[in-house]
């Protein structure tokens, strides 16, 4: 039989993540090993109970594809909110992303200008 079985307050910390930096947590460990945040139970969230999304959060692959590939600028605050990134590597990617944005919309427009040219002179 198992202690929890028995009342017991002990916590099983199989499954569990950090909320600070989303890495799993060893079993029994009172520590997370990455960043050192305390694994009680008031701080730590199950795998099966925690947001995907919020996981996801701290994925540096899935913030680097929303920036890029999805949103642009507009994802900007997914990636200050992210912990998955230092504060200057922020900023770089802040700088980065604006550029991408910019450059996305230069040729958005260059593209348009183009098509509608070949328009007019198809039509005229």
């Amino acid at each position: 039989m198992d202690s929890n079985q028995h009342g017991s307050d002990a916590v099983d910390l199989a499954g569990v993540i950090c909320p600070s930096c989303g890495r799993e947590l060893a079993p029994g460990a009172e520590h997370c090993a990455a960043c050192g945040t305390a694994a009680t139970a008031r701080l730590t969230i199950k795998k099966d109970q925690g947001s995907r999304d919020a996981r996801a959060m701290h994925s540096k692959w899935y913030v680097l594809g929303v920036l890029f590939l999805a949103t642009g600028a507009l994802g900007l605050p997914i990636l200050f909110k992210s912990k998955a990134f230092s504060k200057p590597l922020k900023v770089v990617l802040t700088i980065l992303v604006i550029v991408y944005t910019m450059a996305m919309l230069w040729l958005t427009y260059a593209v348009i200008s183009w098509f509608v040219g070949q328009m007019k002179a198809v039509s005229g």
